[in-house]
């Protein structure tokens, strides 16, 4: 929110600058992002990744085995 903040008083017409406090605030989250980004910051995630090896560069996607194919839906 503070970055969204920051992106409409800086989008404003009807301003002449950004407060002093919107700066801040968006130091701080730009700051706390790139961290992120070094990996000095691990996220929580609700699940452990599957795997930390990459397979290539295309997306992936599993689900479950499907339960009602074409075959068994045949004749109906």
């Amino acid at each position: 929110m503070d970055l969204a903040e920051h992106a409409a008083w800086n989008g404003s017409p009807f301003v002449s600058g950004i407060p002093s406090r919107v700066q801040a605030l968006h130091r701080a989250g730009t700051a706390w992002f790139e961290s992120v980004a070094r990996g000095e910051i691990n996220l929580p995630a609700s699940s452990p990744p599957a795997s930390r090896t990459a397979e290539d560069d295309a997306a992936r996607f599993s689900g479950d085995v499907r339960k009602l194919t074409g075959d068994e839906l045949d004749g109906l």
